[in-house]
């Protein structure tokens, strides 16, 4: 504790009046932190009288003392500063700036600061003075974080934060705007707090101040004059991420409080559309991630890693030394705490107090992170603007900018490279791209190797020319390069290449111009294109791009309409809005699918595609490009998966969709929904879709619904009339070959159903073959004989891709028994039903499989009889699943007729493998309706292949 006369000598000496020079503030500002890191200097009356009055001084010399001395960081603003910390009653923030100043940690009590509070906020600096004075500050020219001690940018912060601007009525918006124009990288801690805290006083008005009374909004004129300098120059640079940030934090912060402000009936600023379209949003958010470091509102200090030497004062030698130690924190001055072996370091340390050195000794002791201007403005881009933050742009504009990532395009001289690149040269080099293609491929990689904001000054011509590349005569490697020319111009202002590749693709018989906000209204306008883009994949990649970032801009449009636009109750409240978002959902499903059937539409093979060789391999690269579209759309949202699949598209797509999509295996969840539609061409292409996925991906999952699809259509046989059974099973019968070619288990049951089919077509045949001649009777005959032979081809399609194939392939010794249940579907030519055969342990040596397969047949000429007996063999290799269901057959005493024929046909002659003594094989009894006679003229059954 300090004597009496020690306390008025240091008095004297605090309140002393020094030479206006760098010594002399830096006195000033160690004396008024003396002043209130001890509060028994002013213990006395008459010190404290001293003390008010040199205060004072200062205030009226602070302008002199800045202007004489050269030093920008005045005490002017550290007592500024004090002043609205203690109008705010922020008491330790002054005690971490006292600490801060002097270098050192000294306890303050909060009570000891009661009397210098009221000398500050009653005496001195009053709230009015202290907003009114604020305002009158210069800005700090080139603000960047290097620039280290209390700044007016502190001191306008903590007044924006205690709303004292809006409180007084005193207008702040053109010292910030001026402030944000000053400055420069490494970019200031305290400017994103800034943005921040303006943003928040402007839309979200305390409950203390009225609420007319908010600060007034940048204007897009003054952001304009920024943003169309060259991006290319750091200072401005700067400028621009900070009035980005501002531009979608404003955004952000007023569709969060809209209800609030349509409460209030308050009227805030939109920014429009046109105005951010012209924003190079993506070139500046790339400029913020390559330096990170400039960008980060953080000293280039790590906190946790970064071992730094810094000069500290040994306590029992009291002579300076160098220490080993580690940053763990940095307040909010940008000082710096840290931390020896010894424990936590007394004194608080500038970036430039301390080196960084290379051995790590010690852990870090829980760093506090700092974020910079990347990670906000990318979280705000994502929210407020999906379409410009496509995963897709991120990955080929890191291709296109890499350093490696050029040298395939670079094959050209020095003297190329560097050529000037004029409006004229791009149209001279476009104009030869038929007869000399080699001077339109220099110029294009001369675009690709110019800086993106260098060259979008020539993008209208540039895309102008893109129909010229839908040539059948230009080379890939000018389309190649003209799409990579395009990915280039979309870092700089995407919404404005796409308006313009939209115009110049659009086809020839559309004369209206299309802009910005007719592609967010209505997407599919991107697809009204010339028809050559569907057969020209580099081009169609540029509109699927195009495509994708539109639905992504009507998607969110729609989601911001609904919110600045909430449906109000006659209260004036905000009434419920899940009809608006269900109908909002509904809307955007119906353009997602509608897109994505036109695209499947486009992969259909057409007249033109079959005369010119070429473009089947352009069809095929284009079905290609279109399935990996699909594919990410479907596993960015799989309901739209369902929705196309509902609607339909032509069943001659699936061999293509099916294997070309990855994802298509989500099908499998909602084809039994499908199945169950009353529509005939909803279950037709369900059946089919089965088929193909059964194939492409033979799991119990697809058995399931390969079950539930012949169980389905066996119901239906049953319940359908005779014309609507056609129209389901004539298209249905070659999607149950591929059902039984993937699950042999399933040959039973779609057998059984061919027989049923068969058996009813029969039926149905000898009905209308009794009645009178009629034309629609003679219709309904044709149909029906049309579904008898094409159920016969199934039937045998079965047998040979579903049977005999998978056990053909199964023999790998020298002979083996094959065990074959053979329910011969012979259909007859007149109106009998089935005929069934059982042929048995017939021996097929492997030798000879592919000849006997060849001979297995049933012929028509009159031979020898048939062998009754058919050689004992003691092991049998069964086709059919493991235990199939027995078919049991009575006995028949007609051992001598062919089964099936009339009956006086010439029995068949069976041919049997040369190896093997023919015997008689046991034939069962033909039912009696069976072999009765036609009353029609009986054809010879025709040679039936197995």
């Amino acid at each position: 504790r300090f004597q009496e006369e020690e306390v008025s000598l240091i008095v004297q000496l605090v309140t002393s009046h020094p030479p206006p020079s760098p010594a002399g503030v830096r006195f000033v500002s160690l004396g008024l932190c003396m002043l209130i890191a001890c509060p028994s200097l002013i213990g006395q009356q008459e010190h404290e009288k001293c003390s008010i009055e040199w205060v004072q001084w200062l205030v009226r010399e602070e302008a002199y003392f800045e202007s004489a001395s050269g030093v920008a960081a005045s005490f002017g603003e550290m007592l500024l500063l004090m002043a609205i910390h203690f109008h705010s009653n922020q008491l330790s923030a002054i005690c971490e700036l006292v600490c801060s100043t002097l270098g050192m940690k000294v306890p303050i009590r909060s009570n000891n600061m009661t009397r210098m509070k009221q000398i500050f906020t009653q005496e001195i600096f009053t709230e009015q003075v202290v907003t009114s004075h604020a305002v009158k500050v210069p800005v700090t020219v080139n603000l960047n974080a290097n620039i280290p001690g209390f700044l007016p940018v502190h001191c306008i912060h903590q007044l924006l934060k205690s709303r004292a601007f809006t409180k007084h009525k005193v207008p702040i918006k053109d010292w910030i705007y001026s402030q944000i124009c000053s400055s420069v990288a490494p970019l200031h801690p305290v400017l994103p707090a800034l943005v921040e805290v303006y943003v928040n006083s402007m839309l979200v008005p305390s409950s203390k101040v009225p609420q007319e009374h908010t600060n007034t909004p940048i204007s897009e004129d003054e952001m304009r004059s920024v943003f169309q300098t060259s991006a290319s120059q750091s200072p401005s640079l700067t400028s621009q991420l900070l009035l980005l940030y501002y531009i979608l934090l404003y955004d952000d912060v007023r569709l969060a409080n809209t209800q609030n402000i349509i409460s209030s009936a308050r009227k805030v600023k939109i920014y429009s559309p046109e105005f951010l379209s012209e924003i190079p949003i993506k070139y500046l958010l790339q400029q913020a991630q390559k330096d990170q470091q400039s960008y980060a509102g953080l000293l280039a200090v790590d906190i946790g890693t970064n071992v730094v030497k810094v000069p500290d004062v040994d306590q029992e030698h009291l002579a300076p030394r160098n220490v080993l130690a580690i940053v763990v924190d940095v307040n909010y001055f940008g000082l710096y705490h840290l931390s020896a072996k010894e424990g936590l370091l007394e004194w608080i340390y500038a970036y430039y107090d301390f080196t960084n050195a290379d051995n790590i000794f010690i852990d870090s002791l829980s760093p506090q992170v700092h974020f910079g201007l990347f990670s906000p403005l990318l979280r705000l881009l994502a929210t407020n603007f999906p379409h410009l933050s496509l995963v897709c742009d991120w990955l080929d504009d890191n291709i296109l900018q890499g350093s490696g990532e050029r040298r395939d395009v670079f094959q050209l001289t020095k003297k190329q490279l560097h050529m000037q690149i004029t409006q004229s040269a791009i149209e001279e080099a476009f104009k030869h791209i038929h007869k000399c293609p080699s001077r339109t491929s220099v110029m294009l990689q001369q675009l690709i190797a110019a800086p993106p904001n260098e060259v979008w000054q020539f993008a209208e011509t540039i895309i102008k020319h893109s129909k010229s590349i839908l040539e059948d005569d230009v080379p890939r490697n000018i389309q190649e390069l003209f799409k990579r020319v395009w990915l280039s111009l979309n870092s700089v202002l995407p919404r404005k290449l796409w308006v313009m590749t939209t115009n110049s693709l659009l086809h020839e018989g559309i004369k209206v111009s299309i802009t910005q906000e007719n592609i967010v209204l209505d997407p599919l306008q991107v697809l009204r294109c010339d028809i050559r883009v569907f057969r020209c994949t580099p081009v169609l990649e540029i509109v699927l791009r195009v495509l994708e970032a539109s639905l992504a801009a009507s998607r969110n449009q729609l989601s911001k309409h609904m919110l600045e636009y909430p449906m109000l109750s006659r209260s004036g409240q905000v009434s419920n809005e899940t009809e608006r978002e269900e109908l909002r959902a509904a809307l955007v499903a119906t353009q997602e699918s509608a897109a994505l059937q036109i695209l499947l539409e486009a992969c259909l093979e057409t007249e033109e595609d079959r005369e010119k060789p070429w473009l089947i391999w352009a069809l095929r690269e284009m079905r290609s490009v279109v399935c990996t579209f699909l594919h990410r759309i479907f596993i960015a949202d799989p309901s739209l998966a369902k929705l196309v699949h509902f609607y339909g598209y032509p069943r001659e797509l699936l061999p293509v969709t099916v294997p070309g999509i990855p994802s298509m295996h989500i099908c499998l969840d909602f084809i039994p929904e499908l199945m169950s539609q009353p529509s005939i061409e909803k279950q037709v292409f369900a059946v089919d879709l089965t088929s193909y996925l059964a194939l492409r991906y033979t799991v119990p999952k697809s058995l399931s619904v390969a079950r539930l699809a012949v169980n389905t259509l066996a119901t239906l046989l049953g319940v359908l009339p005779s014309v609507s059974r056609a129209q389901l099973f004539t298209p249905v019968l070659p999607s149950l070959v591929r059902i039984c070619r993937a699950f042999p288990p399933v040959v039973d049951d779609t057998v059984q159903l061919l027989l049923q089919l068969g058996r009813m077509c029969e039926a149905q045949k000898s009905l209308i073959g009794s009645m009178p001649s009629h034309a629609d009777f003679e219709s309904d005959m044709k149909l029906n004989e049309m579904l008898c032979d094409e159920s016969r081809r199934t039937y045998i399609h079965i047998l040979k891709e579903a049977v005999l194939k998978t056990q053909v392939r199964a023999l790998q010794s020298n002979s083996k028994k094959v065990d074959i249940l053979d329910i011969l579907c012979g259909l007859k030519e007149d109106h009998e039903e089935f005929a069934i055969n059982s042929i048995k342990a017939i021996w097929i040596p492997v030798s000879n499989v592919d000849n006997q397969l060849r001979k297995l047949t049933c012929e028509v000429p009159n031979t020898e009889p048939q062998p009754r007996e058919a050689p004992v063999i003691p092991e049998r290799l069964s086709v059919l699943p493991p235990e199939p269901p027995k078919i049991c057959r009575p006995p028949s005493p007609q051992m001598e007729r062919n089964v099936g024929a009339e009956g006086d046909s010439p029995p068949l002659k069976r041919l049997v493998p040369n190896p093997i003594q023919p015997t008689a094989v046991e034939i069962p009894e033909t039912p009696p309706h069976v072999l009765c006679r036609s009353s029609r003229k009986t054809k010879p059954p025709e040679r039936l292949n197995l």
